[in-house]
This record gives structure tokens, C-alpha cells and sequence, in this order.
């Protein structure tokens, strides 16, 4: 049951490299992305996320979803902050990573 679960969901990964210290990321992260996301996940369109620090000014945003077609109203949905949230960072480097959870074992 639960290799199925997690077949089933979709996971995005950004990874965010920024001039501004993480701490300062973070901040911003919570004051205009988290309320954006928790709006997401009331509303069942996001099932988790959650962000990461791995060095001093990088970090990754891992979000999971249930369905592609709710992956793609979310990021539909939370675009216009997304974009504000990186012009404030001084235009963070950003990659996405995008696929289907897979189980091993």
C-alpha cells in the first residue's frame, strides 16, 4: 500500500542558490511563499513541503503533490510570488527538478 502512495505522487525540488544569506532567504521564504503554499495545501492541491539548507546561500524547496495536474495549478497559482519572492533575493540562481517519486527495496 504505502509503494503505491508513493508511486502515485509528484515531487518538485527547486534548488536555490542567492547572493543573500540563507537566513535572509528564509525570512522572505515565510513572509510571502509559505502563506502562498499553506493556501495550496487547504485547498488539497499541495500535499507537502518543505525547505532545506545545504550551504550558506543555498538551499532546496521540496514540494509533493498527489496528481501532475495539481503540480501544475500550484505553480500556475503561486507564479506572480515565486517571481517576487527571487526579485527580492537579487535574482537567485534556481533550478527545478521535476518527477515521480520511485521506491526502492
Amino acid at each position: 500500500m504505502l509503494t503505491e502512495i508513493l508511486n502515485a505522487s509528484r515531487i518538485r525540488v527547486w534548488v536555490v542558490e542567492s547572493p543573500v544569506p540563507w537566513s535572509e532567504g528564509v525570512k522572505l521564504f515565510k513572509k510571502e511563499m509559505e502563506p502562498a503554499l499553506k493556501t495550496q495545501k487547504k485547498a488539497g492541491l499541495l500535499k507537502s513541503y518543505k525547505v532545506v539548507q545545504t550551504g550558506p546561500n543555498s538551499g532546496l524547496n521540496i514540494l509533493e503533490y498527489e496528481t501532475k495536474a495539481k503540480m501544475n495549478k500550484v505553480i500556475k497559482a503561486t507564479l506572480a510570488t515565486r517571481e517576487s519572492v527571487g526579485d527580492q533575493m537579487g535574482g537567485p540562481q534556481m533550478w527545478v527538478y521535476t518527477g515521480q517519486v520511485k521506491t526502492s527495496g
